[in-house]
């Protein structure tokens, strides 16, 4: 089930997009999503890495805006009463333009159940689906949803999303 949350559109948050969203943002190439299946390229920044990366049985902070970050996943938390127990990733995704009509294999962020929350910085189209349901973006939404997803390429501008899973 997707559900819409309510965006504190705090200071921090406004800050920390602005900054995503800035010319000067450290961005990683992605040549595919899934290892070992070419889909398509991305752009992303992690923000915290998830259990099980680089040997760390628990998430770690990779950047300096993690605990802006925290901060920010923490006003979502207080205004939606999401009743968040860790955060287990935060990781800002790009992606392109297709005019094919694309979109990601389905697929879960962990192996393990865990929710999501999406971000929408930028207004853009590839909407997000979530078993029989689908959601088109706009900026500055929040969803929270769990279980097998995917997203329809963008077809006209870049889609800039902070993707948060937690427990």
């Amino acid at each position: 089930m997707i559900r819409e949350l309510k965006n504190p559109m705090c200071d921090e948050y406004l800050q920390l997009k602005e900054i995503i969203l800035s010319g000067h943002f450290p961005w990683s190439w992605g040549q595919s999503t899934r290892f070992g299946i070419e889909d398509y390229p991305f752009l992303s920044h992690c923000f915290i890495r998830r259990p099980g990366e680089l040997g760390f049985l628990y998430p770690m902070p990779s950047c300096e805006l993690a605990p802006k970050c925290n901060y920010v996943v923490g006003q979502i938390n207080d205004l939606n009463d999401l009743r968040i127990n860790c955060i287990l990733r935060v990781n800002a995704n790009l992606t392109f333009p297709w005019k094919d009509g694309r979109k990601t294999p389905i697929h879960t962020d962990h192996e393990f159940p865990h929710k999501n929350i999406l971000i929408y910085l930028n207004d853009s189209d590839g909407d997000t689906v979530c078993g029989d349901e689908r959601y088109s973006p706009k900026e500055d939404a929040i969803i929270e949803f769990e279980g097998e997803h995917y997203h329809h390429l963008p077809s006209e501008d870049k889609r800039v999303v902070l993707v948060v899973t937690y427990i």
